[in-house]
C-alpha cells in the first residue's frame, strides 16, 4: 500500500507542478504583451501623452515623468523594468479612455522614422575605422568618443544597436567638421 500511495502523492506533485508551469507561461506571456505594447507606442505619442498629461491634470506629474522616461527608453531601445512596464499600463489605459485621439498620429511617425531610416548610413566597421583614421589626424572627437570607436574596432565593445546608435552620432559630430 505505501507504493500506491507514493504514486498517487506524485502523480499530484505531478499536475500541481504543471499548474503552475502554466501560470508562469501564461503570466510571461501577459509580460511580454504588455512590454510589446508599450514598445509600440511611438516615442513622439510618449512625448504628446506627456504634454496632455501636464496640460490637462489628468495624469500625475509621476505619470507625465514616466511617459517622458518610457519615451526616451523606447527611441534608445533600452529594456523597460517591471514598474516602468506597470506604470506605462496604467498611463496607456488612461489615455485610452479619456483622450484615445493621441494615437492617431502614430502612423505618421512611423512613416516619417522609416524615410529617415532609408537616409541614414549604415555603421559598418569599415566606416569605423575610417571616423578612427580621420580623428586620428584631425582630433576633432572627444577622447572618450574616439576610445569607444576604438574600442569597437578592437572587439571591447560590440556593434549591437545601441552602440551603433552612437557611432551615428559620432560620425555626424565628424561630418560637421569635415568628415566625407
Amino acid at each position: 500500500m505505501p507504493v500506491k500511495l507514493t504514486i498517487v502523492k506524485n502523480r499530484e506533485n505531478f499536475s500541481e507542478i504543471v499548474g503552475r508551469i502554466a501560470e508562469y507561461a501564461t503570466e510571461a506571456l501577459e509580460i511580454e504583451l504588455s512590454i510589446n505594447r508599450i514598445k509600440s507606442i511611438h516615442p513622439k505619442t510618449w512625448r504628446k501623452i506627456e504634454d496632455w498629461g501636464r496640460e490637462t491634470k489628468n495624469l500625475s506629474q509621476y505619470q507625465y515623468d514616466m511617459a517622458s522616461n518610457l519615451g526616451n527608453i523606447i527611441r534608445n531601445k533600452r529594456s523597460i523594468s517591471d514598474i516602468q512596464r506597470l506604470r506605462g499600463e496604467e498611463i496607456l489605459n488612461v489615455v485610452s479612455e479619456k483622450n484615445p485621439e493621441l494615437f492617431f498620429d502614430m502612423d505618421e511617425f512611423i512613416l516619417e522614422d522609416q524615410n529617415k531610416n532609408v537616409e541614414e548610413v549604415e555603421i559598418t566597421f569599415d566606416l569605423i575605422e575610417r571616423i578612427v583614421r580621420w580623428d586620428k589626424k584631425n582630433k576633432r572627437l572627444s577622447d572618450y568618443k574616439f576610445v569607444f570607436l576604438k574600442n569597437i574596432l578592437d572587439g571591447k565593445q560590440q556593434l549591437n544597436e545601441r552602440n551603433k546608435a552612437l557611432v551615428r552620432i559620432n560620425l555626424k559630430t565628424a561630418e560637421k567638421y569635415g568628415f566625407r
